[in-house]
């Protein structure tokens, strides 16, 4: 049965595959010439797909093939391995979107493209390692990453710089692969390929995805790392776990990123097992919980807005875990932001990216509220979340309104060549929903200036120091005819936003029933403003200047 409820099937008699309506219409497309099929079924893409047989000389010698036909009567064929050795009957489709047959001998599983999503990785662990490191277990999350194999095709793969990796697991999901020491040993930037084969219905074809992993040389530049203890010990009573033991990391001067590794120092000494991503920023605190059964969980959270991450789980026995940490870098700050990230309570956001590059690329993007803390939204499970970008490729994330009101705001590097915008959308019972589409804004500008009409509307605007010391906004109101309304200043922390009407903020009331332009700057610091008009129920954004740059 197709989609529009007609039912197909094959006339052997007359050499064609018909399709009979509901209504009773028949219609026949007849086969070339010395062919005949067997059973049809509704393939995962929406096509009829059968089994097939020809010679395009006589009945002889028949060699066997995939039939598709599509709603239309357009027929294909594709021809099957020389090890099928019969025409394919029964033939259906899966669980799995694959078709299932038998020519007699054997049972055969072919999967057609429509079932072949291409892989797309979304994330590697550690991203970065440093020269020298023992060999290193990379873990790599996406989509579609496990080979789709069927009888024909081989197993998929995964390769650093073109070299074959020792793949230790591999689910859609996710793909543990083992980096040995000697491809560590100098300063790289590696591709990582993850390659998945599948059956295209005549051939195995293939699909990949890429990722970056950079090998770089330790380095104190910024400060130094040190340790509360670089040892840990797991006592406890039968029944009764042992308490979790915490070692915290911190630096001099700037902030620094940093891995973790870690060594049982008692039952085997000389096993190392990489603990979290090397993108852990200091001052942070690792936490190690031993679980029943001899599993030790790693919990690495960073004391910084922007990181958090859990470490791989590993069986060990009891006895002493040392951690060690490596690669100490400056920490780069974003340098964009949505200054306003707000859903739940009637408010739905989303970010839009796309990529004008020929290159697939891959960026975090993080989420932080008012108060500089972390903003766990639940549409991603988190507060990071990988954005991934196939060449010319475009994705979204979204934040539904779900839930109590949430507000804050967003911080990310974007590759060269990848733009975007941010999506706003209000929801009010009887009312038609709302929306606004909102411009990024420069993280590290030290003057932001909009304009606004306060005529028959009120404008806000939402204030985000995203830099990591205290930042005084003053904010500056000037008429249309260039004359100064008033003055007004906010203190922000490291890491805070705020969000107000211009008009109730000390000093700022003659602003209404007036146009112009109200400057928002700082004297040392950072600053990212976004405005917003208001009509009642309806608003729209309004574009700030960045350093007077459109």
């Amino acid at each position: 049965m197709d989609r529009t409820g007609a039912l197909w099937f094959t006339d052997e008699g007359n050499s064609a595959i018909g399709r009979i309506t509901v209504g009773g219409a028949i219609t026949e497309f007849p086969l070339p010439v010395y062919w005949f099929s067997s059973s049809i079924t509704t393939g995962p893409d929406g096509n009829l797909w059968f089994g097939a047989e020809s010679n395009t000389t006589s009945y002889a010698n028949a060699s066997p093939y995939l039939g598709r036909v599509t709603t239309a009567g357009v027929m294909a064929f594709f021809p099957l391995p020389n090890s099928a050795r019969g025409v394919p009957y029964s033939i259906t489709t899966g669980p799995d979107g694959a078709l299932w047959y038998t020519d007699g001998y054997a049972i055969w599983r072919a999967q057609i493209n429509a079932s072949a999503p291409p892989p797309a990785i979304t994330q590697i662990t550690p991203n970065s390692i440093n020269t020298g490191s023992p060999a290193t277990t990379l873990r790599i999350l996406g989509s579609a990453l496990e080979s789709t194999t069927s009888f024909f095709c081989p197993a998929g793969t995964v390769t650093w710089n073109s070299t074959p990796l020792s793949v230790l697991s591999a689910t859609p999901t996710e793909i543990d692969a083992t980096v040995p020491a000697n491809l560590l040993a100098s300063p790289t930037t590696a591709t990582v390929t993850v390659v998945a084969p599948y059956w295209n219905g005549s051939t195995c074809s293939s699909q990949s995805a890429q990722g970056t992993v950079q090998v770089v040389t330790p380095t104190s530049s910024g400060g130094s790392l040190s340790l509360s203890t670089s040892s840990v010990s797991f006592t406890g009573s039968p029944g009764q776990p042992p308490s979790p033991q915490s070692i915290s990391v911190t630096s001099t001067g700037s902030p620094l990123t940093f891995s973790v590794s870690i060594a049982l120092t008692s039952s085997a000494p000389s096993t190392w097992l990489t603990a979290s991503p090397a993108s852990a920023v200091t001052p942070a605190n690792i936490k190690l919980f031993r679980r029943p059964g001899g599993c030790v969980d790693f919990s690495c959270r960073s004391l910084q807005r922007e990181r958090e991450f859990h470490c791989f789980q590993r069986r060990v026995g009891d006895g002493k875990i040392r951690v060690y940490t490596q690669g100490a870098t400056t920490v780069p700050m974003p340098s964009t932001v949505l200054p306003q990230f707000v859903f739940g309570g009637g408010w739905y956001s989303a970010l839009y990216f796309s990529n004008l590059t020929g290159a697939q690329v891959s960026f975090p993007v993080g989420f932080v509220s008012d108060a500089g803390t972390p903003l766990t939204v639940p549409a991603i499970g988190g507060r990071i979340t990988q954005v991934s970008l196939a060449a010319y490729g475009t994705a979204i994330v979204e934040a539904p309104n779900v839930g109590s009101l949430l507000e804050g705001y967003a911080e990310f590097t974007p590759p060269s060549g990848v733009y975007g915008y941010g999506v706003f959308r209000q929801s009010i019972p009887g009312l038609p929903d709302q929306e606004a589409v909102v411009p990024f804004s420069a993280a590290n500008a030290t003057l932001n200036t909009l304009t606004f009409d306060e005529t028959n509307f009120t404008t806000a605007a939402a204030i985000v120091n995203s830099g990591s010391t205290a930042a005084t906004v003053v904010i500056t109101v000037i008429d249309s005819n260039g004359n100064a309304i008033g003055t007004s200043s906010i203190t922000l922390p490291p890491g805070n936003k705020t969000e107000a009407a211009l008009r109730n903020l000390p000093g700022l009331s003659g602003m209404v029933g007036k146009r112009g332009l109200a400057q928002f700057s700082v004297s040392s610091g950072n600053v990212a403003v976004l405005g917003l008009r208001f009509d009642g129920s309806a608003f729209t954004s309004i574009p700030a200047t960045s350093n007077g740059q459109f």
